[in-house]
């Protein structure tokens, strides 16, 4: 029997817990959380704990379905961020502002039923908006984080910043 999540461990909100930081219900982050983070459930009595970054990746599901997104695209494009995922992690995402760009075909009869995703700075997303005729959707990374992190106490960012020469600054 796997036990309740403890305030120590790597994953310590229970599902209740996640559903309150991520401004969702229960239901929804089981939904989610199947469909983004693979977690299975293990039968009655069992425990499923969520990380911090569990979490934020759910607020952001949620703001995909918000704007439209279906929530089997999700996990795809999640799959399509996953090798940048980590840079909203380091401290100067904080100073860039975070932000998740969905590009979305352009509008009218010879639209273009792709899209692209890009995790990129809140400068660049603003350059999207303004130069694009495509409908672009921008979601502030950043912001979700510091409210998680304002919400549970807990730092989701690393402490160290990555230098213009590719190591790591203290």
């Amino acid at each position: 029997m796997t036990p309740r999540p403890t305030r120590e461990s790597t994953h310590p909100f229970t599902r209740s817990e996640a559903a309150m930081l991520a401004n969702a219900s229960a239901p929804v982050v089981k939904k989610l959380s199947r469909a983004l983070l693979n977690k299975k459930g293990e039968g009655t009595g069992n425990y499923l704990g969520y990380s911090m970054d569990d979490v934020v990746r759910i607020r952001v599901a949620k703001e995909l379905l918000k704007v439209g997104v279906q929530v089997a695209s999700i996990h795809g494009l999640f799959e399509s961020i996953e090798k940048d995922w980590p840079r909203i992690r380091r401290l100067e995402a904080i100073r860039d502002g975070a932000c998740l760009v969905l590009i979305i075909g352009a509008l009218g009869p010879n639209r273009d039923s792709g899209g692209q995703v890009y995790l990129t700075t809140a400068h660049e997303a603003r350059e999207w908006l303004r130069q694009t005729k495509r409908t672009v959707v921008v979601i502030d990374i950043g912001a979700i984080v510091e409210d998680i992190e304002q919400k549970t106490g807990r730092q989701y960012r690393e402490d160290t910043a990555e230098d213009p020469s590719g190591g790591a600054a203290q």
